[in-house]
């Protein structure tokens, strides 16, 4: 939601369903598919086991990148990630960007499989865009919009997703020290490979810090932008026998009451189909 609704405070929640691959810390990237790794690292100097980001790097060449959302009926009905997953036969599912009051809106520009969905233009400096319908334009990338013309992605690529920037070209923080509201974060990357990556941040942190802190981690970042914050954050993750389900909070430190339900339900998400060899 718009970060204004953000203030909302709630517990962090995981499910770990049939969990085959233990987190651990360190950033060793363990596959999942080819073309598709998991990671986990610290997210602070903390010793806590819960201080942690989830990172996901999918080679977006191999594997089908999409943005679902609900259809625009009184009717329709939004779904947590979970939801996503089952019903699109989803390796992932993240925070498509945040929406508006309505519950349903986003409130950037995106255009998926060619159609246009939202027209909410706004000041916002970040798109990602992949699946290029020109030869020679990279396969997936995030675009900096005091760059590149909006217009021009719109034309070029079959999907484009305008959302707040985090890190601009080349690993430029955007953010200021002194901005210090924090929370939990849903974050998409691109790395000096051409991959997409997918974290989730369970630690509240200003995102000066967060970004300071991916900075120095040894992911190759380039780029990155802003799916979502707090409560809405959430992230899963199904591929084989590995199943996982994480949701954030605001300026909310790790719960472990067992409270596994508790997903808001999303308008839209961006996600990750894996190719049928797989």
């Amino acid at each position: 939601m718009r970060t204004t609704a953000l203030s909302i405070s709630a517990s962090i929640c995981i499910c770990l369903l049939c969990a085959c691959v233990a987190p651990a810390l360190g950033g060793d990237w363990q596959k999942l598919a080819d073309g598709f790794e998991i990671a986990w690292f610290a997210s602070s100097d903390s010793t806590d086991s819960d201080s942690m980001l989830t990172i996901v790097r999918v080679d977006a060449k191999k594997h089908k990148l999409m943005f679902l959302s609900v259809p625009d009926s009184d009717s329709a009905q939004n779904i947590s990630v979970r939801k996503w997953c089952e019903i699109e036969q989803l390796a992932l599912a993240i925070n498509g960007g945040m929406y508006d009051d309505d519950m349903r809106t986003h409130i950037g520009v995106v255009q998926a499989d060619g159609k246009i969905i939202s027209k909410h233009r706004n000041k916002y400096k970040s798109a990602v865009a992949w699946n290029p319908k020109e030869d020679g334009l990279p396969h997936f990338r995030l675009y900096d919009l005091d760059e590149v013309e909006l217009d021009s992605l719109l034309r070029q690529y079959d999907n484009v997703v305008q959302n707040l920037r985090l890190i601009k070209r080349d690993r430029d923080n955007r953010w200021e020290p002194d901005r210090g509201h924090k929370w939990t974060e849903a974050a998409l990357v691109e790395d000096s490979a051409g991959n997409a990556l997918f974290i989730l941040c369970r630690t509240p942190m200003t995102m000066y810090e967060f970004n300071e802190r991916i900075l120095a981690l040894p992911l190759g970042i380039v780029a990155a932008q802003h799916l979502e914050g707090g409560v809405q954050t959430q992230v899963c993750i199904r591929v084989g026998e590995y199943s996982e389900a994480i949701s954030g909070g605001f300026e909310s430190r790790m719960d472990t009451t067992g409270e596994t339900d508790f997903f808001f339900k999303l308008p839209h998400v961006i996600g990750v189909r894996l190719s049928p060899e797989e």
